[in-house]
């Protein structure tokens, strides 16, 4: 009986303590860390397809001096 007395309560003090680090860890959503990081890739796009709008060559897989 006190072997399952100890049990439920070593189990008891893991769940809080889980709970508790969980709600630190997705405090900020991955869309707003990685938000720089997509505008950025976004405008270079951006600019890449502007580059090829512009100018006479295509940007594909050869080389772009070919």
């Amino acid at each position: 009986m006190e072997a399952l007395l100890l049990l439920i309560l070593i189990n008891a003090v893991v769940l809080i303590f889980a709970f508790k680090t969980k709600m630190g860890l997705f405090t900020i959503s991955p869309e707003e860390q990685w938000k720089k990081e997509i505008d950025e890739f976004d405008n270079t796009i951006k600019s890449i397809k502007k580059l090829e709008h512009e100018s006479d060559f295509k940007i594909g897989p050869d080389h772009i001096y070919k």
